[in-house]
Parts: structure tokens; C-alpha cells; sequence
């Protein structure tokens, strides 16, 4: 799979759907009148077809140039008609590919934009899904390449906006100070979404049915909207696939930061305080999410899958969990007690890339996850829980041996295997197990339920979907994101135990030994020179 460049609205309507040529659509704001383009839904299956209008490049705030870099984003006014019919500058950032996915300009600091994309005929009152992009915070968009909001819209019976928000040093450098605070890209978010809330009725949405879905720095992103009080009432549901560790802001170069304001304090303090905002919530990671963190440790743009013998497990496995988790060499230790096959002891012959892969995973996205679904689940927040299983036949990172990982979710949530290409396959499983994700995710904004459409809320129907048993502190449970869309209890019970309870404990305790240890040699030092 070739890279794909993309350029306004063509490669929407070259991969995903055809534009008609009846009159463009128009719809009017407090602002002024927005033209946006009529597109065709063109997907493999004709009972899916459907049209959906798009409109893109819509300003919802000011150029954050001069006096205005570095600081919150202010709201974009302007009057009279918009044509939005191409997308809106990216957000400068490096040129990085993502597997089999990539993106090109243009950029320019002036990039504050978002994308509107309703299913035609718009149901009465339509619920919205707000996608909010990963990449590190360094890099992406949200409209990329091959991953299309179209089939979500149209098969999700629900209005889809994506938007752009600063990154690197642009959205999250801090100094520590009233200077530059830092977190000016989640304060764009914001705005974004108190743009949704002031003009989505316009395009027959409705304000009060929003949620809030993101991948990695993404989900990260939504994470934190969910304790910080400036977004409290802009979200009914919150969806947050693979969320990320808020530590791991140290392996990040930029990253938002505690400021008292936006993040008013740690949010694994707020946690444990009960303050978070009132939504319901899905939260989930991969079977192999290590698997994104270590493919560039090995060679690329293969399927087979690389040889990690017991010394090469031990350096990759302490480099990666001191980033993540500490650098005592006692986590390691750990994570090697845990996840190494007993079989393997004194077998120079082993394979430990499926350890280091797990071990890594579970310490930085999967028992994070964990942490955070029983904390809301405490707050008395009501949360869905999901483990990605399936390995797709055409994957997001291109290689065959990284599994289920980092950001094969979007493949199913965008319908991917609903669109015919020459540049992907997928099978007719994985093309039903696209319509249900999409159809999960779409009923949490509508109902604040994902096994309940409107019509099956308000009719008192049974619900179609695999039923998705709601996350409890005595069961534990979660959906298996395949095709089976089965149910499990208490994922990775025993090795989040570790992670998310012993591992902190034991370094807690080293650390206040090491602090011991330094005052007694001060104090020895002292009796010397006294």
C-alpha cells in the first residue's frame, strides 16, 4: 500500500464517495451562510448507500499568529457566505508516516479548522460524534488520508466533526508561568467543541447528543476533557480508544502539562477525588498495543515477524519501561517475572518479542485503561469496557507480526472494509464488524448506551447489537472488539494488578529508601565537619 496524498474534498470523493451535481448544500448560522458539497456514499454493500453533505474548512477561531501564538484561542468572527468546500490548512508539524497511512499540506499556522459532515435525509434532532485526533500531539489532523468520517456518518445515523488543533510547540510548549502556560492545544479543542454546541442545530444536530471520541493522544485529549471544569456540560459521552498513560508526557516532546486551570491537578489525583465530569464513557486498547511502541526498534516493511532473544528482551524492555513507568531496574524485573514463558528459562533459542510486546502494552496503554474505567466507574460514572482482539487482514501499521496495535480501531470506526480499493482487502466478517463498531460508537451519543439506537430507546425494541455489558468494580467486563464481538470478565486481571498497584508501591518505596539513605549521609557528612 503506496502512500496517499490528499488535497480538499478529491480524495474524499476519489476513495470514499462521488459528489453529485445537484445544488450544493447550504446551511445558516448566527454567522452567516455556510456552502458546503453534496456527496454519494459509494460503498461495496448498495443497502448502505446514502448521500452525506460535507463541509469543510470552517474557522472556528482566529489565526493563532502574532500577539495570538501561544495564547488561548480566541472564536473566529466573520459574516456573510463561507464556502466550505475544501479542507482547512494542517497544523504545521514533521512529515511522519503512520504505517500505511501519511499526509502532506498544506500547513500553515493558521489552522484552526473543522469539518461537518451530515447524513442525508439528517434524522429529527441528530446525535454528533467530535473526533479528536491523535499523533503524539506532534503530528496529524482530522481528516486524514483513507480514513474518511463518510461511511461513519452514513452508516452511524449521526452527524461527524473532525477538527484540527495546534501541536508541538505551537499547542503545548510551556514555561511554567503566566508567560506561555502551556495546553493551548487542548483550550482549541475546547473551543471547537463550544462551537459545536453554539451551531451544530443548524445542521439539524442536536447540542445536548455530543460525544467525544480520540485515539491515543486523542483519547489522552478526551481523558482530560473529562476532568477539566472548563469542558464540563460540551460532551454526553466520551470515548477514549487506547488511552494513554498521562506520565508518558515525559517521552513526548511536548505534552499538555498541570496548570491549575485547564488541568486544575494530576489527573490520577482527580480520580481519586471523584472529579470528573458527567458523561458516559467507552474505554479500550489492543491485544498487542507494545507491538506500536517497539516496530521501530526492528526492521519495517515486512511480515516477518523479528527474533527477540533473552538479552535483546532485557534491554528493550528496561529502555521502554523506564520511559514509561521508572527506571529502577526492579520493573523490569518484574515485567520479565511476569510475562516470560516458563518455559523459556535457559533456552537460548526463545522467542520473547510476544513478552516484550505484552509487558509493554499492558504497562502503558491496557492497565492505564484499566485504572481509569474503575475510577469513573467509582465517581459513579457509567463505562463500557472493550479489548481489541482481532488482527485486520490489512493492517494500520502495514506490518503482519505487529497484531492487533496501535490505532486498528479507526480502520473499523472509519468502515474501511466498507469501501471497495484496490489498495486494501478485507473480509465480510470484518465488513459486519465495522458496521457494529461503527454503530456501538454512534449509540453512545445518541442514547448515552452503545447497544441502543433512538429507535430502540424510544420504541422499547431489543437492541440488534451483540449485547455490551456495562463495566462494573465486581465484574469487570468488556466486549471483544472481532467479529464474535463476544464478552469477557476482568482483562489482564493479574498483570494490572502489578502494574497498576504493586509496581507503584514498590517504587514509592525505593524512591523513599533512596531519599532515607541520602539524609543519613547528610547527616553523617555533618557530624564530620561539626
Amino acid at each position: 500500500m503506496g502512500y496517499l496524498r490528499f488535497l480538499g474534498v478529491w480524495w474524499l470523493v476519489f476513495c470514499v464517495a462521488t459528489e453529485t451535481s445537484e445544488d450544493p448544500p447550504v446551511v445558516t448560522t448566527s454567522q452567516g451562510r455556510i456552502v458546503g458539497t453534496r456527496l454519494e456514499f459509494s460503498p461495496t454493500d448498495p443497502a448502505l448507500r446514502r448521500r452525506v453533505d460535507a463541509y469543510l474548512g470552517i474557522p472556528y477561531a482566529e489565526a493563532p499568529v502574532g500577539p495570538l501564538r501561544f495564547k488561548p484561542p480566541v472564536a473566529k468572527s466573520w459574516s456573510g457566505e463561507l464556502q466550505a468546500t475544501k479542507l482547512g490548512n494542517r497544523c504545521p508539524q514533521p512529515l511522519v508516516p503512520f504505517g500505511n497511512y501519511t499526509m502532506t499540506g498544506p500547513f500553515d499556522e493558521d489552522c484552526l479548522f473543522l469539518d461537518v459532515f451530515v447524513p442525508q435525509p439528517v434524522p429529527p434532532g441528530a446525535a454528533v460524534l467530535v473526533y479528536i485526533h491523535g499523533g503524539g500531539y506532534l503530528v496529524g489532523t482530522g481528516v486524514m488520508a483513507q480514513l474518511s468520517p463518510i461511511p461513519t456518518a452514513a452508516v452511524g445515523d449521526v452527524i461527524v466533526v473532525t477538527l484540527n488543533y495546534r501541536l508541538g510547540s505551537f499547542g503545548f510548549l510551556s514555561t511554567n508561568d503566566d508567560v506561555i502556560p502551556g495546553n493551548m492545544g487542548l483550550l482549541d479543542q475546547r473551543l471547537a467543541l463550544a462551537w459545536v454546541r453554539d451551531n451544530i442545530q443548524a445542521f439539524g444536530g442536536d447540542p445536548a447528543r455530543v460525544a467525544i471520541f480520540g485515539l491515543s493522544a486523542g483519547a489522552a485529549s478526551v481523558g482530560l476533557h473529562m476532568v477539566s471544569p472548563g469542558s464540563e456540560g460540551l460532551f454526553r459521552g466520551a470515548i477514549l480508544e487506547l488511552l494513554e498513560k498521562f506520565g508518558r508526557g515525559q517521552l513526548l516532546p511536548f505534552a499538555p502539562v498541570v496548570d491549575g486551570a485547564v488541568i486544575p491537578a494530576d489527573p490520577d489525583d482527580l480520580h481519586e477525588r471523584g472529579a470528573i465530569n458527567d458523561a458516559v464513557s467507552i474505554i479500550g486498547a489492543f491485544a498487542y498495543d507494545g507491538m506500536f511502541e517497539i516496530q521501530n526498534d526492528f526492521p519495517s516493511n515486512t511480515d516477518e515477524a523479528p527474533f527477540v532473544d533473552s538479552d535483546t528482551y532485557d534491554a528493550k524492555a528496561k529502555f521502554h519501561l523506564a520511559l514509561a513507568v521508572s527506571p529502577e531496574p526492579i520493573v523490569a524485573d518484574a515485567a520479565k517475572m511476569m510475562y516470560a514463558d516458563p518455559s523459556c528459562a535457559d533456552t537460548p533459542d526463545c522467542d520473547y518479542l510476544q513478552s516484550l510486546s505484552q509487558a509493554i502494552g499492558d504497562a502503558m496503554f491496557v492497565c492505564p485503561g484499566v485504572k481509569t474505567a474503575k475510577a469513573f466507574t467509582k465517581a459513579g460514572r457509567k463505562v463500557y469496557h472493550y479489548h481489541m482482539s482481532h488482527v485486520p487482514t490489512t493492517p494500520m501499521l502495514g506490518n503482519k507480526w505487529t497484531k492487533a496495535t496501535h490505532g486498528d480501531d479507526l480502520i473499523f470506526v472509519f468502515g474501511l472494509p466498507l469501501i471497495p480499493s484496490a489498495n486494501w482487502s478485507f473480509t465480510e466478517d470484518e465488513a459486519r464488524m465495522s458496521i457494529q463498531t461503527i454503530k456501538y460508537w454512534s449509540n453512545l451519543a445518541k442514547t448515552g448506551n452503545p447497544n441502543l439506537s433512538a429507535m430502540d430507546d424510544e420504541q422499547g425494541e431489543e437492541a440488534t447489537l451483540p449485547e455490551w455489558p456495562l463495566f462494573t468494580l465486581e465484574e469487570l467486563a468488556y466486549k471483544d472488539l472481532s467479529p464474535s464481538m463476544g464478552n469477557g470478565r476482568g482483562i489482564k486481571a493479574k498483570e494490572c494488578l502489578m502494574w497498576n498497584e504493586f509496581i507503584p508501591k514498590v517504587i514509592q518505596t525505593t524512591e523513599a529508601k533512596k531519599c532515607y539513605g541520602k539524609r543519613r549521609r547528610g547527616d553523617k557528612l555533618r557530624r564530620k565537619i561539626s
